[in-house]
């Protein structure tokens, strides 16, 4: 019997957008994989075609996490539950890129507050009923997709620029017109 993880992880990997959401748990577990103290002095920007793309403030501190690349990628992996990452690369000094939307605490706003609208649930229900999921799963799998619906949205509100090809938020540090996976792709 398979558990709910390998299930959920066998579904991830058949829907469209599972680069997208594998290259951003990657980038989510930047802090977790490196630790506080590191974690203060980079940050990971992007993924694209399985390189992580990440900015330090200084070479001393690129010199220090090139020599730890396998360790860290491991440990990347280790956190995901992916295998995407095939490199890192280090961009150096220069202005530290804006912090992550998620990093700022706006008082009035958050994106679990936005409401979907009635097309959207629909999609995401279409979909989902394609997957032959249980009931369980599937009703948690509509949540992930629901929250990120709603995450997509509220950045794009926040001035974030959508991808020319498939509409999700572009990274506003790198400022390309594709989103990383679109790019990859292209």
């Amino acid at each position: 019997m398979n558990t709910v993880g390998e299930v959920l992880k066998k579904t991830l990997s058949k829907l469209p957008s599972a680069k997208k959401i594998k290259g951003q748990m990657l980038i989510d577990a930047w802090p977790a994989a490196v630790g506080e103290k590191i974690s203060r002095k980079s940050r990971a920007l992007s993924v694209d075609n399985g390189i992580l793309f990440v900015w330090v403030n200084d070479s001393v501190w690129a010199q220090h996490l090139s020599l730890q690349r396998k360790k860290i990628i491991t440990q990347l992996h280790r956190l995901t539950g992916t295998r995407l990452l095939k490199d890192i690369r280090f961009q150096v000094g220069g202005c530290p890129p804006e912090p992550e939307i998620t990093d700022i605490h706006l008082p009035r706003e958050n994106w679990r507050e936005i409401m979907l609208e009635e097309s959207d649930l629909i999609k995401i229900d279409e979909m989902l009923r394609e997957t032959g999921l249980s009931t369980d799963l599937e009703g948690k799998v509509r949540e992930l997709y629901i929250a990120q619906k709603k995450k997509n949205n509220w950045l794009l509100e926040k001035g974030c620029l959508p991808c020319k090809h498939c509409g999700m938020p572009v990274d506003s540090l790198v400022h390309e017109e594709y989103c990383s996976c679109c790019s990859a792709e292209r």
